[in-house]
């Protein structure tokens, strides 16, 4: 056994700078990555979709539970394509402001508005309900699709990638695969 360490340790430093050059890489490449994500505040909000009853039996047939559930997750789905449209956000949305829009059931969805500033965030998403229960009544009339907020809004919060967990996470990353490669090279006997 004291020989295959002797073995284990002479690799290891005839390959020292191959793996501290690969971690050191990884690393940064782990910790340069945080700027290109998103960091900044956000907002969600869950939101019932009430659909309208718009039901017409067939004479003789009684299919209108079927048609009201069909109805409600046509309703959440056409919310959610309006909602996340980028005509919608545009007029919407100030700069530097995104929004997110998740169908978590049917007639159930939740709103995710992030941004740099969290000022505002709770007003914004208000401000965006309101435009979008005003534009499909517009659209559809006094029996349309509308957002019901569920439960309180709540505060922004912040999210963002830490760049020292990144880069220890990457130098480990690093050595782990040019450990990797040179077992296996050694096993190849490359």
């Amino acid at each position: 056994m004291n020989m295959e360490l002797k073995k284990f340790l002479k690799i290891f430093t005839e390959n020292l700078i191959f793996i501290v050059l690969l971690a050191l890489g990884a690393a940064i490449a782990a910790s340069m990555s945080a700027n290109f994500l998103p960091a900044g505040y956000n907002v969600s909000r869950v939101y019932f979709v009430s659909a309208p009853n718009k039901t017409e039996s067939l004479q003789g047939y009684n299919f209108d539970s079927y048609f009201r559930g069909e109805n409600a997750r046509n309703s959440t789905d056409t919310v959610v394509a309006i909602l996340s449209s980028s005509d919608f956000t545009s007029q919407v949305l100030e700069k530097g402001r995104s929004l997110t829009i998740r169908k978590l059931a049917p007639q159930v969805v939740r709103i995710t508005l992030s941004g740099k500033n969290p000022q505002n965030l709770n007003l914004d998403i208000e401000k965006l309900t309101l435009r979008f229960n005003t534009q499909i009544a517009e659209l559809e009339g006094s029996s349309s699709s509308r957002l019901v907020p569920i439960g309180e809004a709540g505060k922004p919060t912040f999210f963002a990638l830490n760049k020292p967990i990144l880069f220890v996470f990457g130098l480990m990353l690093g050595a782990t695969i040019a450990l990797f490669i040179i077992g296996l090279k050694n096993y190849f006997r490359l």
